[in-house]
């Protein structure tokens, strides 16, 4: 940003001298160090006070640690700068201007709490009197240097390669003097065996403590494209600083590489990416090229690719808001209806014929016995299921006849050639029957209707359904944390008249509420990690010490 600094000095009839000052930069620090862009020369002031961030117009101004700023007379450690607004810091006062033209921040500096000199005199004059009936400070000095050495440097030493020592002083705990901070959850079970990942004196922790424990861990990329193994686990994970792991998290740590990936790595296939708000691609979704393979394939949903998975299911005559006529009255469907969360709720249960749509569409094969269905399976289960029926109408038929006819036919004898002939003619029967129920059965108005079939010499086949399990295989998304998004928003179903569309929400859709990293009006704040996870390649991270 281009940033304007008024540096406003009252004269004592009250004018004003403003000295202006022009920068380049991509923050201003504000505080009493000499390299702080906003130099307020106060001991009522912190070295490092505040700093002001933003671009595009949108600036705010942050406290650093636990200083105290005031947004317009408001104490907040975070404030949106507009025109205007008076930020209070030690006795300064900053307000924010109009830019003019070329300039993205005018901001006016003025002291309106003058240092009362007369005040401080007075008081170094008592604590000169005080001073004189003190010890004289070398002897103070060196008697808390030798304390100090002793508390915290020699009785640590001892107890920690001492385990007598370390025993008889546990009641004191010497090692906690080096404690740089509270410990984290996750490792609080070994909070009190520093050796633990301490190995070496004064040397931080390596890789291998880590791995000692974490040699599950999945590598961030393949070892053979970019090897991680040089780098230190702590550059990311941060200890001691609370009950929760410090972990990067901000934008720049992931687009640092993958905003130019292809120099680090020139075989990958990834896309460059930049800040999800403004420099992130379309999504690339991992769909079925070619269902004969079955072939998948990472397309952008610029290309509008489609879903090859041999069914056929149109959504909108789903979803009529006039409702459906079923053998059960009419009923009016919504998404819920097929899709149901997984006990976690953050992915949708794959959807079964005889959960979703056995209500509706029942698999019988013949109205004079509507309890009778075939099996949602393999086209010979189907054809034995309805051989099975005939088989059993003939042989009941058969023996209606026989009771009409009390002649027996006598054990071991042959069978007439009139029963042979009537056998024949009921096996023929019941073939004919077969072959035109699983016409029927797999034709259009039967399986067809939502699935690919086709006639072979050798019978009926259903081409196999292939679906994508997980369509953003790179990312995550949580269904249960958009529950008052209804599904319409996102997914354009009741429009879409066949199964090959693919219903998912392009990049701009997520942008109408999701931003960067930073804080925006109306928007969630997202990170990369807030989609995409780090460990995800399938080889474990120590292998990648053996990559050359």
């Amino acid at each position: 940003m281009r940033a304007r600094i008024d540096q406003i000095v009252r004269k004592r009839r009250g004018l004003a001298d403003v000295n202006e000052r022009d920068l380049d930069t991509s923050a201003l620090r504000i505080g009493r160090s000499g390299s702080a862009e906003i130099h307020l020369a106060d001991p009522r002031v912190r070295l490092d006070h505040a700093v002001i961030e933003g671009e595009d117009g949108r600036f705010e101004v942050r406290a650093v640690g636990d200083a105290i700023i005031l947004v317009d007379g408001q104490p907040n450690s975070v404030g949106m700068l507009r025109p205007g607004t008076r930020v209070s810091i030690g006795p300064y006062e900053l307000r924010v201007d109009e830019p003019p033209p070329g300039i993205d921040l005018l901001i006016a500096v003025e002291l309106v709490q003058p240092f009362d000199a007369e005040a401080a005199a007075a008081l170094t004059d008592e604590m000169r009197v005080i001073a004189h009936h003190l010890p004289g400070r070398r002897l103070v000095a060196w008697t808390l240097s030798l304390v100090i050495l002793a508390l915290f440097v020699a009785l640590p030493v001892i107890a920690a390669l001492s385990p007598g020592a370390r025993e008889a002083t546990k009641a004191f705990r010497p090692l906690a003097a080096w404690n740089s901070g509270p410990i984290s959850n996750v490792h609080r079970t070994i909070a009190e065996n520093c050796t633990a990942c301490h190995v070496k004196p004064f040397v931080q922790v390596e890789n291998a403590q880590c791995l000692a424990c974490h040699a599950a861990t999945r590598q961030h990329a393949d070892p053979k494209m970019f090897d991680l193994s040089g780098l230190r686990c702590e550059s990311c994970h941060k200890e001691h600083n609370g009950q929760r792991l410090a972990t990067r998290a901000d934008d720049g740590f992931c687009t640092g590489c993958h905003a130019s990936i292809a120099s680090f790595a020139p075989k990958t296939t990834l896309a460059a990416v930049g800040p999800f708000a403004r420099a992130h691609p379309e999504f690339r979704p991992t769909v079925v090229s070619d269902p004969a393979g079955p072939v998948f394939a990472r397309v952008s949903l610029d290309a509008k690719p489609q879903e090859n998975s041999n069914l056929r299911f149109p959504h909108d005559k789903h979803l009529k808001r006039e409702g459906l006529r079923t053998p059960t009255g009419t009923v009016t469907l919504t998404c819920a209806n097929c899709h149901t969360p997984d006990p976690s709720g953050a992915t949708m249960m794959p959807v079964r014929m005889e959960a979703q749509c056995g209500t509706c569409h029942t698999l019988g094969f013949e109205r004079r016995f509507p309890d009778w269905t075939v099996p949602h399976g393999e086209p010979d289960q189907v054809r034995r299921t309805i051989a099975g029926l005939y088989s059993q109408v003939a042989l009941a038929e058969r023996r209606e006849v026989d009771r009409a006819q009390p002649s027996r036919q006598r054990p071991g004898s042959e069978l007439s050639s009139e029963d042979r002939a009537q056998r024949e003619a009921d096996r023929a029967w019941v073939e004919a029957r077969t072959e035109e129920a699983m016409a029927t059965t797999f034709g259009a108005a039967g399986c067809g209707l939502c699935h690919m079939t086709e006639k072979k010499p050798e019978g009926w086949a259903v081409k196999p359904v292939h679906v994508a399990s997980q369509f953003m295989q790179k990312a995550r998304f949580d269904h249960a944390r958009h529950t008052t998004v209804g599904c319409g928003e996102c997914h354009a179903a009741q429009t879409s008249s066949s199964s090959a569309d693919l219903l998912l929400p392009g990049i701009e859709t997520c942008r109408g509420c999701h931003g960067g990293d930073k804080p925006e009006a109306d928007k969630v704040a997202s990170t990369c990690l807030s989609c995409h996870a780090f460990h995800t390649h399938a080889s474990p991270i120590r292998a990648a010490e053996t990559v050359k």
